[in-house]
């Protein structure tokens, strides 16, 4: 809320003199929550999950990374354009008047498809037993080997 307050100075018959002031007292914004971070495989786009503000206004902005914020004062707006085997770093920002902003941070990650994986051909021996496994080895991702049978 905000109040007007006027200054008058004055002596005898002379005409009065006088400023105004506004004092303005701010809630202290609603405290941001950008949401958990996010992990996609291969897709660039990612529905964000901040609060929406009861007292001030927020904002998105990209702290680190790349990628489009389509309506950046929305609290739940899409981010697009997040290039797979990268991540970006968002900061939800709420703020009210002259009152410290609060923020919070959400990383949002689209990692790269992995490598195919190709086992090998099937093999047979006689009496041994050990094996030489032949997988490929990944481009993208790690490779392990389990036992699924026998």
């Amino acid at each position: 809320s905000s109040v007007t307050l006027r200054w008058t100075v004055s002596n005898g018959s002379c005409a009065d003199s006088f400023d105004e002031v506004v004092l303005t007292n701010y809630a202290a914004p609603t405290v941001a929550v950008a949401g958990a971070d996010q992990e996609n495989c291969n897709v660039s786009s990612f529905t964000l999950a901040g609060n929406a503000p009861v007292v001030g206004t927020g904002l998105w902005s990209i702290v680190s990374g790349a990628g489009v914020i389509t309506s950046p004062t929305l609290y739940n707006t899409t981010v697009t354009g997040v290039a797979a085997g990268s991540s970006v770093t968002l900061r939800w920002t709420v703020s009210n008047g002259s009152c410290a902003d609060s923020f919070d941070e959400v990383v949002l990650t689209n990692y790269a498809a992995p490598t195919v994986a190709v086992a090998g051909a099937d093999q047979e021996n006689c009496n041994v037993s050990s094996f030489t496994l032949a997988g490929n080895a990944p481009v993208v991702g790690t490779g392990l080997w389990s036992i699924v049978s026998g």
